[in-house]
């Protein structure tokens, strides 16, 4: 029979080459072999030693230990043509002995899962700048830039909230912060605010820390607070000057 063609592994017929053969076509097959296994495992420098189970997994075997263990040496980039399908719940594992983050799909939900409270960080790799940072032990996201997101709601449904008080001398309090206007150090670019030394003095509840992107805290303000303290300021303001306006019209002898 004359030589088959194939460029990569699925394309050879198993049963080639046929008894028939002589044998300068068999050994023809044995080159078009070793040509498929070469085109099929572009970029291998060094030497592969996965087991049949492991290798199986390439096309999509459901087996007992979800991964991928192939050990190889790459050299560039890779690319795929068809891509690599993996079934439902087996991992690619990063890191030594994947003790760092694992990455699979369930069949609903595709989850990344951060192990011994690994972050994730995505750094600019021309600028070497890190640029966004998912603090996996706090859930905080942080980004090296304006977050710019839409939003129809917050969450002050009293049923979310325990130990509701009202704020007490909010006046008081109001007088202990200076609205200031200031340039961010990072890009001169100016802008307006409170100091959060300022607010941590008369409403602590309002200030927190957060962990930079390079692993330095600051404090941040959270300005919903600061609404309901500006609210009972003027509440309070509200309430006085009623009372000041029953008392004028006391003195002058007319009615509220």
């Amino acid at each position: 029979m004359g030589l088959e063609t194939a460029t990569y592994i699925n394309g050879l017929v198993t049963t080639n080459p046929v008894g028939s053969d002589d044998r300068s076509t068999a050994d023809d097959h044995l080159r078009l072999i070793k040509s498929v296994l070469k085109n099929s495992f572009t970029g291998i420098s060094g030497a592969v030693t996965a087991t049949h189970g492991e290798l199986d997994k390439l096309a999509g075997h459901v087996g007992a230990v979800p991964q991928l263990g192939i050990a190889q040496s790459w050299s560039g980039k890779q690319t795929f043509d068809a891509g690599i399908l993996l079934p439902d719940n087996d991992q690619i594992e990063f890191g030594t002995a994947g003790a760092e983050s694992q990455l699979y799909s369930d069949g609903i939900n595709t989850i990344w899962n951060f192990l011994a409270n690994t972050d994730l960080r995505i750094d600019d790799g021309v600028a070497a700048v890190s640029r966004y940072l998912f603090d996996i032990s706090t859930g905080d996201f942080h980004a090296d830039g304006d977050v710019i997101a839409f939003s129809t709601s917050v969450g002050s449904d009293p049923k979310l909230k325990k130990d509701i008080e009202q704020i007490k001398d909010a006046r008081a309090k109001l007088r202990g912060l200076t609205g200031v206007t200031f340039k961010w150090k990072k890009n001169d670019q100016p802008s307006a605010g409170l100091l959060s030394t300022d607010v941590e003095k008369v409403l602590p509840e309002a200030v927190s820390i957060a962990k930079k992107l390079k692993k330095k805290e600051h404090q941040v303000v959270n300005y919903n607070a600061v609404i309901g303290l500006l609210v009972e300021a003027v509440n309070a303001m509200d309430a006085e000057l009623r009372t000041l306006k029953r008392r004028m019209n006391h003195l002058h002898g007319e009615k509220e």
